[in-house]
């Protein structure tokens, strides 16, 4: 076959492929409604497979007892209304239509405190010809998480994230994790944080309101503080200035200079206790350690 006839025919074929699948989405898309569920028969549910990777821990606000992430969402699920025979259709056994046109799981976090919409985002949804739906799409949420600082900065903190379906039960929508821990192949390190682990579990409740029973899935990612920082910047001046108290107490009551180092050392732990509390969490629900030792130290030195 000559150069110039093979392009044609390859050319040829690729109009014909995009054709089918510009027909095709026309096809799907025409009488769909995205309000009731897909499925042919209202009794039955629709199956959710839910996935979470963790991109990055944006921040851990102890003050907001907030808990900043970078998600990347998957969910997988059968719409019984969009099937089609891929023979009929240039053998196209897939197509890739904006999620906002077709019926999608309203599963969102339970404890976010961001807008319902932000919890969204509105990416290519991939369909097959068995009518199965892949919905993958990247989101920044933010979300409650209860902070215990008493440790500081040798703590551990555990915050989570539930996710559920907000206007379905379990009888019309229910929800599987994918697998038994988040995906965290594709995490981003952070500065202040160590990621111990990113564990789910499934749990059905059946709340006051209403007798259905509500799944939902609460990943709980388990974190280590990093103490580097805190070890150079916190912990050794607290050390440093310990010592240096003690050896004011063995200066002879006759020396002159015994009044003045006293003085020096309580100026120097009330400017230390200002530049230690601008970098400690604020927060009422408990006092770290080391607040409470910089100011031990200022007693002792007033006594």
């Amino acid at each position: 076959m000559e150069p110039r006839a093979f392009c044609l025919l390859v050319l040829a074929t690729s109009v014909q492929g995009f054709s089918s699948e510009a027909n095709l989405t026309t096809y799907l898309m025409t009488d769909y409604d995205v309000e009731p569920r897909p499925v042919l028969d209202h009794n039955h549910a629709v199956n959710v497979t839910f996935d979470v990777a963790l991109a990055k821990i944006v921040s851990v606000d102890a003050l907001t007892q907030t808990f900043d992430t970078n998600l990347w969402i998957r969910m997988y699920w059968t719409d019984e209304v969009l099937r089609w025979n891929s023979s009929e259709w240039g053998d196209t056994n897939v197509v890739r239509i904006s999620s906002e046109r077709i019926w999608r799981p309203d599963i969102l976090p339970y404890n976010s405190i961001l807008p319902y919409a932000k919890n969204f985002e509105d990416s290519f949804a991939t369909i097959y010809s068995d009518g199965s739906v892949s919905w993958l799409y990247p989101v920044t949420t933010r979300t409650t998480c209860s902070l215990d600082v008493t440790y500081f900065p040798y703590d551990e903190q555990t915050c989570t994230l539930q996710f559920g379906s907000w206007s379905f039960d379990g009888l019309k929508v229910d929800i599987f994790n994918k697998s038994a821990t988040g995906d965290i192949s594709s995490y981003k390190r952070n500065e202040e944080w160590d990621l111990v682990s990113f564990e789910v579990t499934r749990s059905v409740y059946v709340y006051d309101c209403c007798p259905e029973p509500y799944p939902s899935l609460t990943y709980r990612a388990n974190l280590r503080r990093k103490t580097l920082f805190y070890n150079i910047n916190v912990i050794a001046p607290c050390i440093l200035m310990l010592f240096v108290s003690l050896f004011g107490t063995w200066v002879p009551a006759g020396c002159g200079e015994k009044l003045s180092l006293g003085v020096n050392m309580l100026l120097a732990l009330v400017f230390f206790i200002q530049a230690v509390n601008a970098g400690l969490p604020i927060t009422s629900r408990s006092i770290p350690y080391a607040s409470m030792y910089t100011w031990q130290n200022v007693v002792t030195l007033v006594r």
